[in-house]
């Protein structure tokens, strides 16, 4: 709907192609890829050569980023897809995987959600730290509004609103 003009997208990330399609806002938020394993297997996570030899699980139809798709095409690790992170959570725990990457924020309402803090760990060091952001298609002739959009979040980010709003966010949905 987004690349149609018939909606704007919120949360996404720039790429080469994207830029070609849509006007971008300013950086909404940073998303944090991270890495899950068991409790106790935690393993030093500094890059994706450390991911050498694992199993990795990850959400089907995603993309990591050029880096970790090559990484995985080389075979430095073996990529298990499933249907979404709480699958993911499930293949880890029950051992089916060694790891898996995750949007720190979303992974972290599932860990509060089915209470699984006693059995998994995230990894110190994120995969990736990307920027997100509000876009709507050229085509549709709205940077006008994306720039009136820039002005209000960068006045919300300002005089703490922002903030706050985020950490509503966080409040009700349990993270």
């Amino acid at each position: 709907m987004g690349e149609e003009g018939e909606a704007g997208v919120g949360g996404i990330y720039k790429n080469l192609k994207r830029l070609e399609t849509f006007d971008y806002s300013d950086s909404l938020f940073d998303e944090h890829m991270v890495v899950y394993v068991r409790k106790g297997n935690a393993f030093s996570f500094n890059g994706l050569d450390d991911l050498k030899g694992k199993k990795v699980g990850v959400n089907r139809g995603w993309s990591y980023g050029e880096a970790f798709d090559k990484a995985n095409a080389d075979g430095i690790f073996k990529a298990d897809d499933a249907a979404d992170n709480v699958a993911n959570f499930k293949k880890l725990i029950s051992g089916r995987i060694d790891c898996f990457v995750a949007d720190e924020l979303s992974a972290s309402m599932i860990i509060r959600n089915h209470d699984l803090a006693n059995q998994v760990e995230r990894l110190a060091n994120p995969l990736a730290v990307t920027p997100a952001y509000v876009v709507f298609a050229k085509r549709t002739g709205r940077k006008n509004l994306i720039d009136k959009f820039n002005v209000v979040l960068t006045e919300m980010k300002k005089d703490g609103s922002y903030q706050k709003l985020v950490e509503k966010f966080i409040a009700e949905t349990g993270n």
